[in-house]
């Protein structure tokens, strides 16, 4: 399988993907091709019972806007030791989710029970074949960085009757409110931090980085990171779920320029847990001893659509 050391939580101002739009002269249909990358994959060998990782897979789509079909190549997928050729699925048809559910209202999604593809001179089997996409072109510039195009994709699949895979888009970028609770029991909403997740397949960590993080009320805002908090996931589910041990004190690094980091031993977080669904986002509880002179307790339930209230 194909694991790299950590799946490195990119500079938001230098984050690339690639979209773009293309009109065809010859039919006047209207196509736009994109990029969904760099994904990872947890798969689970259903014969023996074994869980892998992978993190290079990239989804390439090319949406038919005019008849509602679309062409996707998946690459770097890995399954029994083995990188994957690249494989072109059918044409599918694909649609914007219009359901009330909120894990996938208004995401781009892609469906098919069944499938064969060819990659390689092999043949495969693809069932219960599941993508979802978001790709909030709007975010960059609600967070003051136009042209930042960061989607959300979350997907699942099982070749060959064996490998179960799901899998998502990774750095996670999510967005919401948080609140900060005092010793005396007042608590404070804050809008503008938002929360960035890199993944370490190697070690079974996460980095989780809080940009414009304020835990008390008229705090400067800084970035902070905790770094190499333990992780599991759902093989199944593919819910990450993170937490540092009950006795444990984790210290903080606020980030410099360049990406340099400095530890923060006067604000040690306690009781951190947090659990990412892919489908819908990250809850997370912690509590921070600010100055080690009072214990603030902060909680955030964020999400991928949230960024539109960064400024209000």
């Amino acid at each position: 399988m194909n694991i790299s050391a950590r799946i490195l939580l990119p500079a938001v101002a230098v984050a690339a993907a690639a979209f773009t739009s293309c009109n065809s002269s010859d039919s006047g249909e209207t196509i736009t091709t994109q990029q969904l990358t760099p994904c990872y994959a947890v798969v689970t060998d259903l014969q023996t019972n074994t869980v892998s990782y992978c993190n290079e897979v990239t989804f390439k789509l090319d949406l038919n806007w005019s008849d509602a079909t679309s062409q996707i190549s998946v690459s770097g997928l890995s399954a029994a030791g083995t990188t994957l050729p690249t494989f072109t699925l059918p044409e599918l048809p694909w649609s914007v989710n219009a359901t009330s559910d909120q894990a996938y209202a208004g995401w781009g999604t892609v469906k098919a029970s069944m499938l064969m593809v060819t990659a390689g001179y092999t043949d495969y089997s693809i069932s219960n074949f599941a993508l979802n996409w978001v790709d909030r072109l709007s975010m960059g510039p609600a967070m003051g960085v136009p042209g930042l195009y960061w989607p959300g994709a979350v997907y699942s699949m099982t070749i060959d009757g064996r490998y179960r895979v799901v899998g998502a888009r990774a750095p996670y970028m999510l967005f919401g409110k948080t609140t900060s609770t005092g010793p005396d029991g007042k608590s404070w909403d804050n809008q503008k931090p938002y929360y960035q997740v890199a993944l370490d397949f190697k070690n079974m960590t996460a980095d989780l980085q809080i940009n414009d993080a304020q835990f008390v009320q008229g705090m400067p805002a800084q970035n902070m990171r905790f770094l190499a908090v333990p992780m599991t996931i759902d093989p199944a589910t593919g819910v990450i779920s993170m937490a540092i041990a009950d006795n444990a004190e984790l210290i903080p690094n606020t980030v410099g320029t360049g990406g340099t980091y400095t530890p923060q031993p006067d604000f040690p977080i306690t009781g951190l847990t947090a659990t990412i669904d892919p489908a819908k986002g990250m809850d997370i509880n912690f509590d921070c001893n600010v100055r080690k002179k009072a214990v603030y307790n902060v909680s955030a339930s964020v999400n991928y659509f949230d960024y539109t209230k960064l400024n209000d």
